[in-house]
C-alpha cells in the first residue's frame, strides 16, 4: 500500500512542472487592457487616373508613384489569452508626411501643382494570434481604417473640388506581426500591416473629356512598445 502511495506521489510530483509549463503557456501574459505607441515606415501610394482615356489604366499627370516617410501614433486595445489562443480588438491612430504631387495643365493658364499629402488614418480591428512559448506571441489582425488626403496648395483645390482642402477615404486593413512579452506589463511589437482605400471620383474637372478618379493605399512596418494593464 505504502508502495502505491509512494509512486502514485512520485507520478503527481513528476507531472506537475509539465502541468505547470501547460498553464504557464496561457496564464493570462497576453490577457488584458494595453496602450502602446508605435513608430515606423509608411508608403503611400496616391495615383489620378482618368477613367475616360487609356481604359482607365493611365495615371494622370505622370508616372504612377509612391512615396516613402515615417510614420508615428498610438494604440489602445484588450486581448483575451484562452490558453495559448489570443483573441483581442484594438483602435489607434498613425500619422505621416506621405505625399504626391500633380501637375493640372489643362486649364488656361495652367493650373497650379497640386500636393496632396496622406495625413492621418485612423483604424479599429480585431487580432487572432497563437502563443509561441511563454513570452512570444504571432498574430494576424484585420479591420476597417479611415485615411485623410490634405491637399497643402490652396490654390490647387479648386480644381480637386476638394471641401475644405482635405478628404476622408474609407477603407480596410490587414497584416500580422509578432508580440514579446519583456516582463508582466512591458511588451514590444513588429508588425507589418496594408491598407486600402475606397476609389473617389473627382467631378467637373477642367476637361470635361476628362473623370478623374483618385485610388489611395498604403503599405507600413512599424515598431511599437506598450504597456499591458
Amino acid at each position: 500500500m505504502k508502495l502505491k502511495l509512494l509512486f502514485a506521489a512520485a507520478v503527481a510530483f513528476a507531472a506537475f512542472p509539465a502541468q505547470a509549463q501547460a498553464q504557464d503557456a496561457g496564464n493570462g501574459t497576453f490577457t488584458g487592457p494595453r496602450i502602446q505607441v508605435q513608430g515606423g515606415w509608411d508608403r503611400a501610394g496616391i495615383n489620378l487616373r482618368d477613367t475616360r482615356n487609356f481604359g482607365g489604366r493611365g495615371d494622370f499627370g505622370g508616372a504612377s508613384d509612391q512615396d516613402n516617410e515615417l510614420t508615428y501614433g498610438g494604440e489602445v486595445g484588450f486581448d483575451f489569452d484562452l490558453g495559448g489562443l489570443v483573441i483581442g480588438a484594438y483602435a489607434g491612430v498613425n500619422f505621416s508626411d506621405s505625399a504626391e504631387g500633380f501637375d493640372f495643365n489643362t486649364a488656361n493658364p495652367p493650373a497650379p501643382r497640386v500636393l496632396l499629402e496622406a495625413d492621418r488614418d485612423m483604424y479599429v480591428g480585431g487580432r487572432v494570434g497563437f502563443a509561441a512559448g511563454d513570452r512570444v506571441l504571432v498574430y494576424g489582425k484585420g479591420g476597417l481604417s479611415r485615411g485623410t488626403l490634405e491637399a497643402s496648395n490652396p490654390n490647387g483645390t479648386p480644381t480637386l473640388n476638394y471641401p475644405n482642402n482635405e478628404d476622408e477615404f474609407d477603407g480596410w486593413h490587414v497584416g500580422g506581426g509578432v508580440e514579446v512579452a519583456v516582463t508582466e506589463m512591458v511588451y514590444i511589437r513588429a508588425d507589418y500591416t496594408h491598407t486600402s482605400y475606397d476609389d473617389l471620383v473627382l467631378p467637373a474637372q477642367t476637361n470635361p473629356a476628362q473623370t478623374l478618379e483618385l485610388h489611395f493605399n498604403r503599405n507600413q512596418i512599424t515598431g511599437a512598445i506598450g504597456i499591458r494593464f
